[in-house]
């Protein structure tokens, strides 16, 4: 178990989380923000005597660092993928460091701060939350309206709309990035976004089937029952695996 810290949600330091065990694995079926916050939520540890943190109501942001601490802690600190040339249609292969893109979307904890932000002349506003996508993505058309109404307490103008998203993004930058990467066929530039949320949670997903052979592997060696196995930390599946 370790103790992560968040920098924007307001009354709350950090979060206890244990290890992904193969049965948080396998229950992960989709990369919404949903399954994030399901994910995090059965991982949270109650810690002397407080009440465990309701993963829907921290600040986006602070969720989609949590979510890069699990992909550090799974996977290691370098992001790897395998994208298609949209010029020739060939493979290559792209990394980079995810401490990297941390250290350049860092965020300033600020304990005194009461979760309200002030754009001058324009709007009061709190930065979004879980719950706050989660409403937004009821209407998925009016999607960033009704974060904003959430967020806001009014409607906005679209300019002043676009500026309070500045502002909210300047304030709160999610783990999200457009990254620039050159065919090695043909040298044609490949335009990629990476999203935490997404990037983790769709390896999580492709990882299910390995999983499901390593406690094959371990039933049939050890003789261990599934719910025993399921119960351990992946890393401690494949290791013994």
């Amino acid at each position: 178990m370790q103790f992560v810290p968040v920098f924007l949600t307001p009354k709350v330091a950090g979060v206890w989380l244990k290890p992904i065990s193969g049965r948080h694995y396998m229950l992960v079926t989709h990369t919404g923000t949903q399954a994030a916050i399901a994910l995090l939520q059965g991982l949270v540890e109650n810690v002397a005597e407080e009440e465990p943190v309701g993963i829907k109501h921290l600040v986006s942001a602070d969720r989609d660092r949590l979510l890069a601490h699990l992909y550090q802690q799974e996977f290691g600190p370098k992001v790897a993928s395998t994208i298609t040339c949209r010029h020739c249609n060939e493979k290559f292969d792209i990394d980079f460091s995810l401490p990297s893109l941390l250290e350049g979307k860092a965020v300033q904890k600020n304990a005194q701060h009461n979760g309200n932000y002030e754009l001058e002349n324009i709007a009061v506003f709190t930065l979004p939350t879980g719950d706050d996508e989660l409403y937004a993505l009821q209407d998925p058309p009016q999607m960033v309206d009704r974060l904003l109404q959430r967020c806001v307490g009014k409607n906005l103008t679209t300019e002043h709309s676009l500026l309070v998203q500045e502002k909210m993004a300047s304030i709160a930058p999610m783990l999200q990035t457009t990254l620039t990467a050159v065919c090695v066929e043909c040298g044609t530039q490949n335009d990629v976004m990476f999203d935490m949320q997404q990037f983790l949670l769709t390896r999580v997903i492709q990882e299910q089937q390995h999983l499901l052979a390593d406690v094959h592997l371990l039933a049939l060696h050890y003789h261990w029952g599934y719910n025993d196995i399921m119960d351990l930390p992946r890393r401690i599946i494949h290791r013994y695996a």
